[in-house]
């Protein structure tokens, strides 16, 4: 299996410990001892209630305990599938102000593509496959964020500054210069123009997705009406009536498995912005199916970020005061075990996306 390395240089906020992929190990960063310790004693008696088991036979230090506690639940959690295709590189800092949980990101990121299994489950139901994108697009703002034809939608709109198409995007670069609007007449050589001089416009990126204008949120092009979409019951009541192939037929369990714990949990894995940082990085890289724009767009960003001082390798940040209350501590532990239980889960769905051939397109 083959994937993807992203040009970056590794994080130095936190620390020295990073590993390629998602690991069980969890590295712990100590700082102002005494009360680091006593905070790290509460969380870990608060993880416990929430089934991360403490480990057992005699370790003299606070923080191999809870670092092995944590790497024995982790162990068992994360499956087979959210480790062939997911990556981050969990943390537990903790210090005389907070215990901090922090999901890094990594490079060596799978690709996998949409495609196929959803053109399969659309041929078969329409309405399923698009049921099926909606869930995976939820990971991102959850923690677990995904270069996906979403983020890329996101990552060009500043650069399009808004725009959907070729003509609307020349339309704003000839307002922005404080030129007329274009006639009719001067558009197909001011877009070829364009081309020239940008490198690539809304139509090569709505061309990267097949058109499906609804994967980057965009309107339909001539007017044309959207894909069926479907709710969550809909779907359960399809799969009962319905006979779908047995791969299918998971890949859309698993989305509805996925969308349970998201209606659950409605935690919010981020953090305070205060220092103006910009989170880059995700867990891993889904196309509709030439993944060419979704990395010319996601290095750009990356980039920016980077020349402007402001990026973190981030994907999930959650904290607690050290001064917090049992029932605040037990709130960050069950927000992390949560977090997991929807790492897993999405492991579960995008393992159908994975090319079992490897990626033959020069990209890896």
């Amino acid at each position: 299996m083959k994937s993807i390395a992203l040009e970056r240089p590794l994080p130095k906020a936190h620390g020295t410990f990073v590993l390629p992929q998602f690991s069980s190990e969890v590295p712990l960063v100590i700082g102002g001892e005494s009360i680091a310790h006593q905070s790290l004693a509460r969380f870990s008696l608060a993880a416990e209630k929430f089934g991360m088991e403490l480990p057992g036979g005699e370790i003299p230090q606070l923080d191999a305990i809870v670092q092995k506690q944590l790497q024995g639940w982790l162990d068992t959690q994360i499956g087979a599938n959210a480790r062939s295709c997911l990556r981050g590189q969990p943390l537990i800092i903790a210090n005389s102000s907070e215990v901090e949980f922090f999901m890094r990101a990594v490079s060596n990121l799978e690709l996998l593509k949409m495609k196929p299994v959803i053109e399969a489950l659309e041929a078969e139901v329409p309405g399923l496959g698009w049921y099926v994108v909606n869930v995976i697009e939820r990971s991102n703002g959850r923690g677990i964020g995904i270069y996906s034809p979403a983020s890329m939608s996101y990552h060009s709109h500043h650069y399009f500054n808004g725009a959907e198409s070729d003509e609307d995007f020349v339309r704003e670069m000839r307002a922005m210069e404080g030129d007329d609007d274009p006639s009719p007449e001067e558009l197909p050589d001011l877009i070829e123009q364009a081309k020239t001089d940008y490198g690539y416009l809304p139509s090569k990126v709505l061309e990267s997705v097949d058109g499906h204008a609804h994967l980057l949120g965009w309107a339909s092009p001539n007017g044309i009406h959207g894909p069926k979409h479907l709710k969550t019951k809909q779907v359960e009541y399809l799969l009962k009536t319905t006979v779908l192939p047995d791969g299918l037929k998971q890949c859309v369990n698993d989305a509805i498995a996925l969308e349970r714990l998201y209606r659950k949990n409605k935690g919010e894995y981020s953090w305070d912005n205060s220092d103006d940082e910009d989170q880059i990085g995700a867990a891993c890289f889904i196309a509709w199916n030439d993944a060419e724009m979704l990395f010319e767009l996601t290095g750009h960003y990356e980039e920016d970020c980077y020349n402007s001082g402001t990026a973190i390798e981030c994907l999930c940040r959650m904290k607690v005061a050290t001064g917090s209350t049992t029932a605040e501590f037990e709130n960050m532990a069950r927000l992390m075990r949560a977090y997991f239980d929807q790492w897993n889960a999405l492991g579960n769905l995008l393992v159908h996306f994975l090319d079992s051939k490897g990626n033959e397109d020069g990209n890896t």
